[in-house]
């Protein structure tokens, strides 16, 4: 659906499936286990085949042909500040500011491996989008973070922290302050959603 809808995710997306199968595949050269490159390439061979059906039949903005016009132009270099304000504490509502989460998505990210193909996906995906970011412009700096899973990361940092914990007394403390610093967060998101 990412296909009909936004171009800049749909290059997100295709760029990091494309690079999370080459890395797959590249590792599983010396082991003996096969990598299944045969589903990967059915997959993305779809999602490019969906690709190219809307832009010839439906007249739509092709992803590729949307971002190269968006890269191409250096100017997001030039308001990146600006961007990364806006783009952060009002688009959206405000919803990319909350320090918690943002600091339970560190320690998530910095603990996922290659050991699956979820795994190098999730940590080629922010990789990808980054490399975006620095030169387009505000609204696909925008579409970028809203489309990183930051529930993933954090829920994975949450986890990791709760399991190295052995206070009972602090990890209640710590769990009430996070669930209270997210619902906070939620509850402001939809006030300035209104």
């Amino acid at each position: 659906m990412v296909v009909f809808t936004h171009p800049w995710s749909f290059v997100q997306f295709f760029t990091a499936l494309v690079l999370s199968s080459l890395v797959v595949w590249i590792r599983s050269l010396g082991i003996e286990k096969e990598y299944d490159y045969k589903s990967s390439c059915i997959y993305l061979g779809a999602y490019l085949l969906a690709e190219i059906m809307k832009t010839m039949f439906f007249s739509g903005l092709g992803g590729f042909s949307a971002t190269s016009s968006v890269l191409l132009n250096i100017s997001g270099l030039s308001g990146f500040w600006e961007d990364v304000l806006f783009g952060f504490r009002l688009r959206y509502g405000g919803l990319m500011v909350s320090l918690v989460l943002f600091c339970l998505c560190v320690v998530g990210v910095y603990l996922l491996s290659f050991r699956s193909f979820s795994e190098v996906f999730l940590l080629v995906l922010p990789a990808v989008s980054s490399m975006m970011y620095l030169v387009g412009i505000e609204a696909v700096k925008a579409r970028l973070l809203f489309n990183l899973p930051f529930g993933v990361y954090a829920a994975c940092g949450y986890c990791f922290l709760f399991k190295r914990i052995s206070s009972g007394r602090l990890l209640n403390i710590l769990s009430f302050f996070i669930f209270s610093s997210l619902l906070l967060y939620f509850f402001r998101s939809l006030a300035n959603l209104i």
